[in-house]
């Protein structure tokens, strides 16, 4: 589980979701996340987004939960994978590009928990990103996002280097940001990808999405 999602969880029940024990959280590319399980233990209903069926298969299987599938329309016509898993069913994953999910699918959002998803898109998706999640997240909702910024050359990505001054561009707009944390997570990224050398920063942000 995330070191920096347990230490900042709390903010977000603050603002808009004061109160309110069980949150719908987002979890966009979620793959089969041991993030998703914390959450849910902490009595949230998790939503999470994931196109590779086999990631979403591991982990119902590797947690051991009761889960059922059915197959559910988009808003464009197609017809995607949805799981609904846990005793209670309050962990749901959708198979499917994150494009094509929105708030007839997901409902309301409270909050989301993006573990590096933006930073895993290229710098056009992660306009469409910000765009997305300016629409999906309700007034108030709140993001705790964990980015990577270094220097681009030195690695191609994923993930993708993003600054502080790109997530304030590209999300300002829409949200209020607070930057919580900067972690220096050189020696860490220099054993999965050698070629950085320079620095890598590990950005922790929170994004509360203005009220309409």
């Amino acid at each position: 589980v995330n070191d920096r999602l347990t230490k900042h969880h709390d903010r977000l029940q603050e603002g808009a979701n004061a109160g309110k024990k069980s949150l719908n959280v987002f979890v966009p590319l979620c793959g089969k996340s041991l993030d998703m399980m914390w959450l849910y233990e902490q009595g949230h209903h998790v939503l999470g987004v994931e196109l590779v069926t086999k990631a979403t298969d591991e982990f119902i299987a590797e947690q051991k939960l009761p889960s059922t599938a059915s197959s559910v329309p988009t808003s464009d016509g197609e017809s995607i994978r949805v799981v609904k898993a846990g005793e209670d069913g309050r962990i749901t994953l959708f198979v499917s590009d994150l494009f094509k999910v929105d708030n007839a699918l997901l409902g309301t959002l409270d909050a989301a928990w993006d573990r590096g998803s933006y930073a895993a898109l290229n710098s056009d998706l992660r306009a469409r990103y910000a765009v997305l999640m300016a629409t999906l997240i309700k007034p108030g909702g709140r993001v705790l996002m964990e980015s990577f910024d270094y220097v681009q050359s030195e690695h191609g990505g994923p993930p993708f280097s993003v600054s502080r001054e790109e997530i304030q561009s590209r999300f300002g707009e829409s949200f209020s940001i607070e930057f919580l944390e900067k972690i220096d997570a050189l020696d860490h990224f220099k054993e999965i990808f050698p070629t950085i050398q320079t620095r890598a920063d590990v950005n922790m942000a929170l994004l509360v999405r203005n009220s309409a």
